[in-house]
């Protein structure tokens, strides 16, 4: 049992590089100077790998049917997140599958490229060598679709620094699939069940195998079992903290004081069980049987790294964990409240506990409100007011995200990209982000209800448009970015 929360550490993607070349062209023919030529070649590439911030295992040219297949040991041993193979020269089929055959089904990208970066007036039959790689990559493809047809591999074309940057998409979308696998996800208590969803009922087992991450519960007997060891002492310091940090308005500081417990209670549960994740569903018995929400402690969490969703969503939580894997933090929960065609706005949010304080544009403007119900009179005995941060997110370029269960083609993935408008808060008594997508607000709608999506989104920080795309692909998983622009729509 652990104290600690799961620490979340953000690493750079490791690829395996396989460059291969037929030694056959230099030990049988003239081509003596095409060896140092691709060795050169492979050099290059190596270097415009480390420059996309990879870290690349390369066990220098391969040259034969035995070099492969050890190489491909070795990248399989090793824990790669990804093997790009590109062909320095021709490349036989036999050396692909005798690598094929000891890397077996981890993820693996074909970098057609060459030597050249144009094709000159004059060149020598060397430099020429350097390019029949285009052969071999043709041929590759379609003889694994005859000898392994359920092999799976990704495809990226163009002169080197354009494939090798492709080639790095691929390497950050691989590495959020291998560290996502074996994340462990509780539901607290439950998924929602006061408000039912269907759009986000989940499939735990086809999320378990497709996803690799591992699904359980927690109970709230637990935090209250937590709650009742916090010292006073533990209680007043923290109390201290957020009432120094942020703007106390409506609710009691009795009520804050218990929303405090609250939060180290729930850490603490959290850190015995070290998720990477958790779904919290605040009502009808979280709330009740506490008397205050858990606003405040999911948004610590989420300033801790961990994954938090409301409404214990599975799937908006997977893509979190992704979306972590991809911008390095614990991303923003998020649904659809308000609209301004004219400014081509979207406020969203959630009614509680869905952003990191760490996230807000003014760390000086973070109010503590009631709820935006306007408190709970009518349903004892929920708290009188709720606390709840109130806050707008900072400005930047945002991707959202989420997974959807389709009845016809299981999990689908949907996300969309823009902007997180530089604008002042709102007073919705909760954390927001007002969104301005890449295309006008009716076609981006109208999108989403032609493709169908999980209301609930989450949003991380950057344009990670083309590494989702990519870890869709990796997962089979269909994918739709419903603001593709209109020329590519």
């Amino acid at each position: 049992m652990s104290n600690q929360l799961k620490p979340f550490v953000m690493r750079r993607p490791r690829v395996g590089l396989y460059v291969g070349a037929m030694e056959w062209y230099w030990t049988m023919t003239g081509m003596t100077a095409l060896e140092q030529a691709v060795r050169d070649d492979a050099e290059r590439l190596i270097s415009l790998l480390g420059e996309q911030d990879l870290d690349v295992v390369y066990p220098g040219l391969i040259i034969s049917e035995e070099e492969s297949g050890a190489a491909g040991r070795r990248f399989r041993d090793e824990k790669v997140d990804l093997v790009i193979l590109y062909h320095g020269t021709y490349v036989d089929d036999r050396m692909t599958f005798a690598f094929l055959e000891e890397y077996n089904s981890g993820p693996l990208v074909l970098l057609h490229t060459q030597g050249l970066d144009e094709i000159p007036k004059d060149f020598s039959l060397i430099d020429y060598a350097r390019c029949w790689g285009n052969n071999s990559s043709v041929q590759v493809v379609s003889s694994m679709m005859r000898m392994t047809p359920d092999r799976q591999i990704a495809y990226t074309f163009g002169h080197m620094e354009q494939a090798a940057s492709q080639a790095a998409v691929y390497a950050r979308a691989a590495k959020a699939i291998r560290n996502v696998r074996g994340s462990k996800i509780a539901y607290l208590p439950h998924r929602c069940d006061d408000a039912p969803m269907f759009d986000i009922f989940p499939d735990d087992t086809q999320m378990m195998s497709q996803t690799g991450v591992s699904i359980s519960y927690s109970y709230i007997h637990e935090v209250e079992d937590e709650m009742k060891n916090v010292t006073e002492s533990e209680e007043n310091e923290l109390l201290e903290e957020v009432q120094q940090k942020y703007n106390l308005k409506e609710p009691s500081v009795d009520e804050l004081r218990l929303a405090v417990r609250l939060s180290i209670g729930l850490e603490r549960v959290v850190a015995k069980h070290q998720l990477d994740a958790v779904g919290v569903d605040a009502f009808p018995e979280l709330a009740y049987r506490i008397g205050e929400l858990p606003n405040i402690a999911m948004d610590r969490l989420i300033d801790k790294n961990v994954v938090v969703a409301c409404e214990g969503d599975l799937t908006t939580i997977i893509g979190g964990l992704f979306l972590r894997e991809l911008s390095g933090k614990a991303p923003h929960f998020w649904e659809h409240l308000m609209f301004d065609v004219e400014k081509n706005w979207i406020l969203g949010g959630h009614d509680g506990g869905c952003a990191g304080f760490d996230m807000a544009a003014d760390q000086n403007a973070i109010d503590l409100r009631d709820s935006m119900y306007m408190g709970f009179k009518n349903s004892p005995p929920a708290p009188p007011l709720g606390v709840v941060p109130e806050f707008i997110l900072r400005p930047g370029r945002v991707t959202a995200m989420n997974l959807f269960r389709n009845p016809r083609e299981g999990y689908v993935m949907r996300i969309a990209t823009g902007e997180a408008v530089d604008t002042p808060k709102r007073p919705v008594h909760h954390e927001h982000l007002i969104f301005k997508p890449d295309v006008p607000l009716e076609q981006y709608f109208r999108r989403m209800m032609k493709a169908g999506v999980n209301h609930h989104f989450v949003f991380g920080y950057g344009d990670w448009s083309q590494e989702l795309e990519k870890l869709a692909e990796f997962l089979k998983m269909p994918f739709e970015n419903l603001t593709e622009s209109v020329s590519n729509g």
